[in-house]
């Protein structure tokens, strides 16, 4: 299970695009070129989309966005502040980290992609990319060989990617507005630590025995988040608070299948992508490549700095490209795996196999 942490937005400014741009002495002429969107802005915004947080540093930090907003209420400041006083004196959990999504970037490529970038961040997220490294060496692949593919560039070993034709995931519906000590109490329990509600202690929840004594603190929980948020809509005598407090949601994507130790090679559940050819097999894909083919990659290059991502991945292309580059959520998926590999990675996010013949592929990442 990979648990998704959207970090706040801001509240105060607005989301600036220049921030993660060349300088201005360029940025103009190559926001307003053919292909800005795929070949500015997508690698300018894609690179440290992704990163990886602790779950104790996401506590912190959602209790400090809290307390910058609970100006008017001291009675719920000091409750949070005594809350973070005893996770910062508390043992750090090693190996306990969730992939945060920087909220301004994923705000801008939302905008700038409409409707592909939704699924194309959950494919990712729901580890629906499987990474295939064909060859009859006796020696296995290694994670540098891969990092020279995906960060060097370097295309010493055949790789080919496949992605899920549609991004699976739990969906849960978000709720606004529920009492930050609920959101609290479930986030603290992923730290092995239980909330009390009356005098907001915590406590290990080693203390809890059983497996049905802990499955029973769970929905517990669960039922006081319904309850709360039945009651949102209510007036809180003790909360003087203005406005309304629209709060991101910890969105968590898992797949519904592992992937089992066999070649997939012909799946009609998956499509093949390749970022070296800009292609992907998808009909979405194919619809958008029914034009006039008569531009080389140094033809659409002459528009960036050709330093990007994505220019380093197309730059020896020998097939000719449509003047306007086609993207679908697939090739989008891949290229935010291309720009963030090493937190992807780490994260558990990929699936790689080595395919040694037709009958033999063998897990590796």
């Amino acid at each position: 299970m990979v648990s998704l942490a959207i970090s706040h937005p801001l509240r105060d400014a607005w989301v600036q695009p220049e921030h993660f741009l060349p300088e201005a002495s360029t940025c103009q002429r190559m926001l307003h070129a053919q292909n800005a969107s795929v070949l500015t802005l997508l690698p300018s915004l894609a690179n440290g989309l992704l990163s990886q947080v602790s779950r104790l540093e996401r506590v912190l930090n959602f209790i400090d966005d809290e307390v910058a907003v609970l100006r008017y209420n001291q009675q719920k400041l000091d409750r949070l502040l005594h809350i973070k006083k005893q996770l910062q004196e508390i043992e750090k959990p090693a190996h306990n980290s969730v992939v945060n999504v920087d909220a301004e970037k994923t705000l801008l490529l939302a905008y700038a992609f409409g409707e592909q970038y939704a699924p194309a961040l959950a494919l990712l997220t729901g580890k629906q990319i499987s990474i295939q490294v064909w060859g009859t060496q006796l020696i296995e692949p290694t994670r540098e060989s891969l990092d020279r593919f995906f960060i060097s560039h370097e295309k010493d070993i055949p790789i080919f990617v496949q992605v899920s034709k549609e991004p699976v995931a739990e969906e849960k519906e978000a709720v606004m507005d529920v009492n930050p000590f609920l959101q609290l109490r479930t986030m603290l329990a992923d730290l092995g630590l239980l909330m009390n509600l009356s005098d907001f202690t915590l406590v290990k929840a080693d203390a809890v025995k059983t497996a049905s004594e802990k499955a029973s603190v769970k929905e517990s929980i669960c039922e006081e988040i319904g309850r709360g948020s039945e009651k949102q809509n209510e007036p809180d005598q003790a909360s003087p608070e203005l406005g309304i407090n629209i709060e991101p949601q910890n969105l968590t994507c898992e797949s519904k299948h592992d992937q089992v130790n066999r070649p997939d090679l012909e799946n009609p559940s998956k499509v093949m992508v390749d970022l070296n050819m800009w292609y992907c097999s998808c009909l979405d894909f194919t619809k958008k490549s029914y034009v006039t083919h008569d531009k080389s990659w140094l033809d659409i290059m002459h528009s960036t700095d050709g330093s990007s991502t994505i220019a380093k991945f197309v730059q020896n292309a020998p097939c000719k490209l449509p003047a306007t580059l086609p993207i679908c959520k697939h090739l989008l998926a891949v290229v935010l795996l291309a720009c963030n590999w090493t937190v992807s990675v780490d994260a558990g996010l990929v699936n790689v196999y080595w395919v040694q013949d037709e009958a033999v592929q063998v897990k590796i990442l």
